[in-house]
This record gives structure tokens, C-alpha cells and sequence, in this order.
């Protein structure tokens, strides 16, 4: 007796494959941009939490001594007082939890002298690098520090309210209380009662984006931007003349031919003519749709890219009798 073999079927078939693959790539797909806007809304929560930190260290060194630190500050005679060539970075580290850079740092010498730095090393207190002095949503804080010259300095991606700051580009005169500022280079110093504006109407500190290169790959891609530990101009500070993230080209004293890189964020008029001008450099950061910011109250916001201008610069100002702001 002949027993019927009976065929059984196992497996998959190819096309049943490659049907199972291509819903696989599509979930993937859709997954793919949650994951990435949950990663980037938990690195912003990082970089807010950053820029409340310095805020806070801001009022802290307030406190203790009825001003606000200068934004930066050049060695000389400023108000019959002696002073070190530094920034606001310097003071406030023995109010951010840095106390081991504060100790470390010879307040008596300029930041450019022994042991703040040494000359083409990363051995100095300069070059030290905090956490908190990167935001984790820019691509280029890996861009370790500023090697523009022999003194090599960290870069940062915080910086001050300097104000609107003289635009060459504007002809009208400027009144006195439009380029007041909580910050200022080589300027008095301001309190909390200076600020006049309001606390809550007027800019403290925003965010600004790490040049790609370290500033010694040669003079046609030189970038002064985030050299935050550095005094001259207004590097360790940014300006309410263009609205967050703009277009338009930033001014500095050091931006070479290849240093315009307005696909990255980073436009930038080339000059590498005088370090010192003023410099006009709008808050920048890699973040969808504006910067964070914090006010002069300590409070921190997200401002948008697309701000009323006119509100905007009114809160750059710190005296200039405007009870304007562009938080809600």
C-alpha cells in the first residue's frame, strides 16, 4: 500500500520578506523623527538649565557685591581702579559651582599670564573646560577652544547682553538710554537698580554657536565668536541689532574669508582688519525656531526667530524708559 507523502510548508517566502522589511523601514521612519525631537527637546532642557545656572550665579555675585560683573574688561585704570584683563566668566565661577577654576585662577594677572594660561598649551586655568559652558544642541562644541593667537582660551556658547550696540550701518544719532545695556566692555558696571527697564523687560544672557575650527587653520577662516574668555570688544557678548538667528552678517574684528558660514548659522562680514571694533553679533543657536535667553530677573524664555524687532531691541536696553518686552 503507496502512503500520499504530504508536502509541509515552512518558512517564509521572498516576497513575504521583503513585505515584512519594507513595514519595518516605514516604522522605522516614523519612529525615527520622534526619537530626534525628543533628543533635541532633552538637550534644550540642558542647555536652559545651563543659561539658569550662570543667571543665577549672576545674582548671586550680585548679592554679594551690588553689581554685576563686567562683561569684559581690559587691563588698566577704569574709575581709579586697577584692573585684570578678563570677563564676566571669571568672577561668577565661585558662584556656579567652580570653585576649583576660582582657586585656581590668579585674579592679580592678566588672563593671558601664568598659571590662567600658558602660551600654546592647554595647561591653563583657561583652557579648562565646565560643562556648563556648552550647549549639547550645538554641532560644534567639540570645538574644544579658541587658538587664534598663542593664548589658548575655551570657547563657550553663553555670552551677555552688550545691547544694541553703534550698527556703522545706521546713520541716525543713538540716544543715551538706547545703548544702555546690563553689560558693557570696559564700561560702569551696572546693579540691579540700574536697570531701570525692568528686570523682567530686560535681556541677561542668551546663547551663541562655536565657530567649526579652533582659529589656527590660517587667517581666511579665522572666527572670534565664543572666544568667551576673552576681554577685547564685545566677544563674551552678543546684540539685540538683528533678531535671533538672523541672516544678516555679523560684524567682527576677526572673521576671515571663510568664516561666512551661513549654512551652519554663522554669517559673518569678512574683516580680520581691527580686533577691536565693535563688534555686532546677533544670538545664535542651533535650536528649532529661536535661542533661550534669560532676563535680568534670573527667569529663562524661548525666543522666537521671529520676534517683533522693535520689542526685541527694547529689551536689549536696560535704561531706556520702555516697559516693552517680547516674553509673555
Amino acid at each position: 500500500m503507496r502512503r500520499d507523502s504530504i508536502s509541509i510548508r515552512s518558512g517564509f517566502t521572498l516576497v513575504e520578506l521583503l513585505v515584512v522589511i519594507a513595514i519595518i523601514g516605514i516604522l522605522v521612519g516614523l519612529l525615527l523623527p520622534a526619537v530626534q525631537a525628543a533628543r533635541e527637546a532633552a538637550r534644550r532642557m540642558q542647555c536652559s538649565n545651563n543659561i539658569r545656572q550662570y543667571a543665577l550665579a549672576m545674582h548671586n555675585f550680585e548679592s554679594a557685591y551690588k553689581t554685576f560683573p563686567y562683561g569684559g574688561l581690559s587691563g588698566g585704570t577704569f574709575n581709579g581702579i586697577v584692573t585684570k584683563r578678563k570677563t564676566f566668566y571669571m568672577d561668577i565661577w565661585p558662584f556656579i559651582e567652580q570653585n576649583n577654576l576660582a582657586s585656581m585662577y590668579n585674579y592679580k594677572k592678566m588672563n593671558y599670564e601664568i598659571p590662567n594660561t600658558y602660551i600654546n598649551s592647554t595647561k591653563g586655568v583657561c583652557t579648562q573646560v565646565a560643562a556648563t559652558i556648552r550647549c549639547p544642541s550645538d554641532p560644534n562644541a567639540g570645538v574644544l577652544y579658541w587658538k587664534g593667537d598663542q593664548y589658548w582660551r575655551v570657547r563657550g556658547n553663553y555670552v551677555v547682553n552688550m545691547g544694541l550696540n553703534q550698527d556703522p550701518t545706521r546713520a541716525a544719532p543713538y540716544t543715551p538710554g538706547e545703548l544702555s545695556a546690563p553689560f558693557k566692555f570696559n564700561k560702569t558696571k551696572s546693579a540691579l537698580k540700574d536697570i531701570s527697564d525692568g528686570l523682567s523687560n530686560t535681556f541677561m544672557m542668551s546663547e551663541c554657536l562655536i565657530p567649526p575650527n579652533e582659529g589656527n587653520e590660517g587667517s581666511d577662516v579665522i572666527d572670534q565668536r565664543a572666544d568667551v574668555l576673552d576681554h577685547k570688544d564685545n566677544r563674551p557678548g552678543f546684540n539685540t541689532h538683528q533678531s535671533p538667528n538672523s541672516s544678516v552678517l555679523d560684524r567682527l574684528g576677526l572673521c576671515g574669508l571663510k568664516a561666512n558660514l551661513p549654512s551652519q548659522n554663522l554669517p559673518c562680514l569678512p574683516d580680520t582688519s581691527n580686533q577691536d571694533e565693535p563688534n555686532q553679533q546677533a544670538a545664535r543657536s542651533q535650536h528649532v525656531g529661536g535661542v533661550t535667553m534669560a532676563r535680568c530677573d534670573g527667569s529663562v524664555s524661548f525666543v522666537s526667530n521671529n520676534v517683533d524687532i522693535s520689542a526685541y531691541q527694547a529689551t536689549g536696553s536696560s535704561q531706556n524708559g520702555e516697559a516693552v518686552t517680547v516674553f509673555e
